[in-house]
């Protein structure tokens, strides 16, 4: 083996080395810097017993954390009326959280689980389905079916059209009498 072969042959390893050693020393700094970490939130939680709301619509912006409390780190954001699937619930800093998901929209897709205050939301009713602005879906007689398009959200109101975003790019203006909302669980 002669020098220059030897010396390329140490090159991966010496660079694997510095990368690993680069990024302990920014995350020892990083560390150092007092930003809060999972452990040093204040949490007490108890679990709730009682029934859970299969349907349950954020009235607002609604914001999913990934543990239940708002000094926890965002895990994404959902428009005002968008349905969500409960499946926990637990008592918290004096609040009752739901533990969450809503439909994927689009693939690939962020994290569609976290955590929102129940006092932030209202269960889904016949009174609140009209405001539903995610998921909706084309009833099977409608102009515009396209079975791809998957859950379906309101992007705009006209009267009596909605401006319709789907999967993959779809895009129409819909009549509202055309949409079917998801059914009421009793």
């Amino acid at each position: 083996m002669n020098r220059r072969n030897f010396l390329y042959s140490l090159k991966k390893p010496a660079g694997v080395i510095l990368l690993s050693l680069f990024f302990f020393v920014l995350g020892f700094f990083l560390g150092r810097t007092g930003s809060p970490s999972f452990t040093e939130l204040p949490l007490e939680i108890q679990f709730y017993t009682g029934a859970l709301p299969e349907y349950f619509l954020s009235d607002r912006e609604q914001i999913l954390y990934l543990l239940p409390s708002e000094g926890a780190p965002e895990s994404r954001r959902l428009p005002a009326y968008t349905m969500v699937n409960c499946y926990d619930r637990v008592l918290c800093e004096g609040e009752i959280w739901l533990y969450v998901d809503t439909p994927v929209f689009d693939i690939p897709a962020i994290n569609a689980k976290g955590w929102v205050k129940e006092s932030q939301g209202v269960p889904y009713t016949d009174e609140v389905r009209s405001l539903l602005v995610f998921p909706l879906y084309l009833k099977n007689e409608a102009e515009y079916l396209d079975p791809h398009a998957g859950p379906l959200l309101i992007e705009e109101r006209q009267e009596n059209q909605v401006y319709l975003t789907g999967a993959g790019g779809w895009a129409n203006w819909v009549a509202i009498d055309d949409l079917r909302y998801p059914d009421l669980r009793n």
